[in-house]
């Protein structure tokens, strides 16, 4: 390949690579809690095996998930926030209660994103939202997006 050629691609991919990087910054920040944290930590390590080892063991990572909650009928906004504070008392440690937000659906039907984070080792979100779909007025929890912090 010319070298000119071989320079201006790696100028290009570069510049590429800064862009994603920064959209990917912007994302884990928007997400919040303490993602934003532990990837900005993380990211300038050059060495990750020494970071990951804590007292000579490997220490997991920790999981992060949005389940989503609907409630099996139109419901007031008394009542969807005792189903908030219901939600919050299931979700016990390890896992941590990141936001709660309420969205709206259909026809004053309203349902509730709840982001939740876990270790690696906790068995994952569905024990969780298992848990969730048995608080009172939850027809459904379902998990709907996971990724690993």
């Amino acid at each position: 390949m010319f070298p000119a050629v071989k320079d201006y691609l790696n100028k290009v991919l570069q510049h590429f690579h800064v862009q994603c990087v920064e959209q990917l910054l912007a994302d884990v920040q928007a997400a919040g809690n303490k993602a934003y944290d532990i990837f900005v930590r993380n990211a300038g390590s050059q060495d990750h095996k020494k970071n990951n080892k804590k007292g000579g063991k490997q220490v997991m990572g920790e999981v992060i998930g949005l389940i989503r909650v609907m409630p099996g009928e139109v419901i007031d906004d008394e009542e969807i926030q005792k189903m908030i504070n219901d939600i919050k008392a299931v979700i016990k440690p390890p896992a941590k209660v990141g936001r709660i937000n309420i969205k709206n659906i259909a026809f004053g039907l309203k349902g509730l994103d709840v982001t939740v984070m876990v270790p690696d080792d906790a068995g994952g979100l569905d024990p969780i939202a298992e848990k969730i779909s048995k608080v009172e007025n939850v027809e459904s929890a379902e998990v709907t997006d996971v990724g690993r912090v």
